[in-house]
């Protein structure tokens, strides 16, 4: 996939907690780490195990991907859980997730409605035939010269949909090989960039550039719609960071828009 290897040693399931109350907890999850434990790699680590470890009552609400990082919910009773997982089949909670792709365009409510049907080796494609009902909606929330940042909103939830429609808009996520996306090198944006002829250099992004950033649903036991935010982790605002100084986009040039 592309993804460095992120010797995720220990990890104080406390620290990436972000919000909590007597019926949920939310942690923002590091990329890297499993929401469940994978099969033949019992000896890993995985989210549902360490949260287990911090409170024996934590359900997993939901999951995303594990190099994706971002909001992940837990429900601390039975009533809370199966509340917010019917909130979750019946499309009532917002998600909203930031992409950084290796194109600069202006998207504007781009909605992409295309049947996703996971393949062998767990790798999603677009089945207008067989695959299961997908719809993403896509906005641009920053352009850089070379590559913008996206704020993505799937309305459904199937396996690695986000990315495989931006694979098919043609915007691959920076780094995720899987879909046809490149890692991002200093080299390509910094004139006179020097580096070590003897050794190879390093892409910027750790893994692909994808953050879920905030989940809005109604809360279980106030009925009070509640937004929970997670900040991007340090390598995804290091990129922006890089982009916004290596690669601004001048003024007087035009984006191209999505029609």
């Amino acid at each position: 996939m592309g993804n460095r290897d992120f010797r995720l040693k220990k990890i104080d399931f406390e620290n990436l907690i972000i919000y909590e109350d007597a019926e949920l907890l939310c942690i923002n999850k590091p990329a890297g780490v499993s929401c469940i434990r994978e099969r033949f790699l019992a000896s890993h680590l995985d989210l549902l195990s360490l949260s287990q470890k911090y409170n024996p009552n934590l359900k997993l609400c939901h999951r995303i991907d594990k190099y994706t990082s971002g909001a992940l919910l837990f429900a601390k009773t039975n009533n809370s859980y199966c509340t917010i997982t019917y909130q979750f089949r019946k499309k009532e909670i917002i998600k909203k997730y930031w992409a950084i792709v290796g194109t600069a365009i202006q998207l504007k409510n781009v909605a992409v409605n295309k049947p996703i049907r996971v393949g062998k080796k767990g790798i999603s494609r677009i089945d207008p035939i067989n695959g299961k009902k997908a719809i993403t909606i896509f906005n641009t929330l920053q352009q850089f010269r070379h590559y913008s940042l996206i704020e993505c909103q799937p309305i459904t939830g199937r396996q690695h949909q986000i990315r495989v429609h931006l694979a098919y808009l043609r915007l691959p996520i920076v780094g995720d090989e899987t879909y046809g996306g490149k890692p991002l090198f200093l080299s390509q944006l910094k004139r006179k960039y020097k580096y070590s002829k003897e050794q190879e250099e390093a892409a910027l992004n750790i893994s692909y550039l994808l953050h879920a950033y905030s989940l809005e649903f109604t809360h279980p036991k106030t009925g009070e719609r509640l937004l929970i935010e997670a900040p991007a982790n340090r390598n995804f605002q290091t990129c922006l960071t890089v982009l916004s100084k290596y690669d601004q986009l001048p003024s007087t040039q035009q984006i191209k828009e999505f029609f």
